[in-house]
């Protein structure tokens, strides 16, 4: 279970994550942004086809939309995030989406502390030029690695299994078989997979807005609040008390 951990969106940068906790494997998943994990202690990430150690100092940079999975190796793992928006990403590089990431994990242990720091201390125009000194040291000019999920097929896909697999695959006019390698080719999740995390995106934003738990795990599709905190603590790594709004 998860242990601890907050989540907070910072104006001008985008979602923080801070000494976030598990001791299980978090599911295969995806961000719509750029993604960064602070690392202190070891764990396996699976991403591009391989399985990456990390460490404490190391830092995991993932594209947009990029699956990945991820598993602590040790009881004292922990990490922390920076995901930052569009609109961050604009301001600096005039685009939302202006850098490859051709390296999937960087040891740099001073950056990575100064990230925690201010991620924990939440000094925002420390945080704005230390993800700037990332980018700019670890990324490359260019658009990252297109996948077919950024389109309108991927759209359609979700929205289809908003009502369940065989539904989904029912209005695709596929089996179950074929539109779960069709799913798998376009956004590199399994149907399992994107319903998890579609009904967590789902009760995330409930919990946000103010709706009691059991109100949001109902409203998201979940069979009782105990199975929707199961699975935010799975995939996000909090409770979903680290949800409310301050």
């Amino acid at each position: 279970m998860a242990n601890g951990g907050n989540i907070y969106r910072m104006a001008g940068i985008g979602e923080i994550c801070v000494d976030v906790r598990t001791n299980y494997v978090c599911p295969f998943h995806t961000h719509d942004t750029y993604s960064i994990g602070i690392f202190r202690g070891p764990a396996r990430i699976v991403c591009r086809g391989a399985a990456w150690d990390v460490d404490s100092g190391d830092i995991l940079l993932l594209e947009p939309d990029e699956p990945h999975r991820g598993t602590p190796l040790s009881s004292a793992c922990a990490q922390d995030a920076v995901m930052p928006e569009a609109a961050f990403m604009i301001a600096i590089f005039g685009s939302p989406r202006p850098v490859r990431l051709p390296r999937h994990v960087v040891q740099d242990p001073a950056l990575a502390d100064e990230l925690s720091d201010a991620a924990a201390g939440r000094r925002r125009p420390v945080l704005r030029t230390l993800l700037r000194r990332l980018f700019e040291l670890y990324g490359e000019p260019g658009r990252p690695i297109e996948r077919a999920n950024a389109g309108s097929s991927e759209s359609a896909l979700r929205a289809a299994l908003a009502g369940g697999v065989a539904a989904a695959s029912q209005a695709q006019g596929l089996s179950r078989w074929r539109f779960g390698r069709k799913l798998r080719r376009e956004t590199g999740l399994s149907p399992r997979d994107m319903r998890r995390q579609l009904r967590v995106a789902e009760a995330r934003g409930l919990i946000e807005k103010g709706e009691t738990l059991a109100e949001a795990a109902l409203g998201a599709g979940f069979s009782d609040q105990a199975h929707m905190t199961r699975q935010l603590r799975s995939l996000l790594g909090v409770t979903p008390a680290a949800l409310r709004r301050p």
